[in-house]
């Protein structure tokens, strides 16, 4: 899928992100996703996620849930403002290669796929609010990600790291409201609109 169907399927997510600049970036990140990302299950063993992420495509419902239960979170916890918009990006954004970097997926989840978001994105490194970004992506696994040194430390980081556990629970069915393809790409719309504004303004500046 092009990465313009990533912002099409994900514009109901993306269209609660408040700040111009935080949105631009989360696309700009989603134009660097590989093609098989809507098509592969949450879960590759079938485990460790609820029972409808086991089937081909389940990726982008995870996704979904992912993005409703950290906006909950942030409504319980009053994060507001770029914090709140920071997170609920890189949970847009943040199991993008978790069947690796090439546009046919491994069999498996890869272990270090938290890490692989920043490397693959190095060229948006000088965009503002990126170093948070990633920093939430590179956590959200908590005890169980791929380094003993990455581990959630502010409220935000654990805020991912809550999101993303709690919709992992096979007994936990997070139901996150629907949004009809209609609806999607007249978001799509808006949110490229949003976008051209982040570019006109940065092209301004030189």
């Amino acid at each position: 899928m092009s990465s313009e169907g990533l912002k099409v399927v994900f514009a109901h997510e993306l269209s609660r992100i408040n700040d111009n600049d935080v949105l631009a970036l989360a696309c700009d990140i989603l134009d660097c996703g590989p093609a098989y990302f809507t098509k592969v299950a949450t879960s590759s063993s079938g485990k460790y996620h609820p029972p409808d992420e086991a089937g081909p495509g389940s990726m982008v419902l995870h996704t979904r849930r992912a993005v409703y239960m950290a906006n909950e979170l942030c409504r319980m916890g009053n994060v507001i403002g770029i914090e709140r918009d920071c997170l609920l990006a890189a949970m847009v954004v943040y199991d993008l290669f978790k069947r690796g970097v090439n546009d046919k997926p491994s069999l498996h989840t890869l272990t270090e796929y938290p890490a692989l978001v920043r490397p693959q994105t190095q060229h948006l490194a000088d965009r503002p609010h990126y170093r948070q970004i990633m920093r939430l992506v590179e956590v959200h696994m908590g005890q169980w990600g791929p380094s003993r040194e990455v581990r959630p430390e502010t409220y935000l980081e654990w805020l991912a790291h809550i999101a993303d556990y709690v919709v992992s629970r096979r007994e936990v069915i997070v139901t996150v409201p629907e949004c009809s393809l209609e609806l999607r790409q007249n978001l799509a719309c808006t949110i490229h609109e949003r976008c051209l504004m982040v570019k006109d303004e940065n092209d301004e500046g030189f």
